[in-house]
């Protein structure tokens, strides 16, 4: 039976790797590879790894890696503005920078600020920050992000990308049970392209997509 790439919906997928237990996929049209929703852990599950998490607002090493993706926005969004942190997890520290740069900023997170309002209001700029690996349905979420995103706004996406050169059976990033979705170069830059998005490639864990 095909499997259906959650980003782009194309049925032109096949096997990428069996390890574990477990089939991953990739897609021809996107270059997407992803966990079949069979292996995904439940969300019990998921949130009891979430609350491993230690995100301290006080820890500097912390602050200067959210501020990979928190620098190339401030440098495209100009104040005031309003902004929304999309899977911010238990503790907000991406918005919390953000505001004390003055920007108004909202959050969001299924486990921890399930906030349903923040999908009636529009933003200037939206951050997800180690979040897309996470997402079930991508393709679902994104254009979720781009509704509710103003002409010109700002989408900032932190991930680690899938190199060419990743060895994916012992990479650190596929080892994590709560990632299911792996990005390549090729993937975003199929996001520009099919959501009229300009890329900006800042980093090779950071991009920024701009709404036309």
């Amino acid at each position: 039976m095909k499997k259906k790439c959650p980003l782009c919906k194309s049925l032109q997928t096949f096997l990428f790797e069996a390890m574990e237990s477990k089939e991953y996929f990739i897609c021809r049209v996107c270059d997407l590879v992803f966990l079949p929703r069979k292996y995904h852990l439940s969300p019990t599950q998921e949130k009891k790894r979430y609350d491993l998490h230690e995100n301290d607002p006080s820890d500097e090493d912390y602050r200067n890696f959210l501020s990979r993706l928190a620098k190339p926005v401030k440098e495209r969004v100009k104040l005031p503005a309003r902004g929304l942190d999309y899977g911010s997890g238990p503790v907000p520290v991406l918005a919390k920078m953000l505001q004390e740069e003055g920007y108004e900023m909202k959050v969001y997170d299924p486990y921890y600020v399930k906030n349903d309002s923040i999908f009636d209001e529009n933003y200037d700029f939206i951050c997800c920050s180690e979040v897309f690996e996470h997402f079930a349905s991508p393709g679902d979420e994104i254009e979720k992000l781009l509704n509710i995103l103003k002409v010109n706004g700002i989408l900032g996406i932190m991930t680690e990308i899938r190199q060419e050169s990743t060895e994916f059976t012992n990479w650190h990033y596929r080892r994590d049970p709560t990632h299911v979705c792996f990005y390549s170069d090729k993937t975003m830059n199929w996001l520009g392209e099919n959501y009229e998005l300009t890329r900006y490639k800042i980093s090779k864990r950071v991009n920024i997509f701009q709404k036309k």
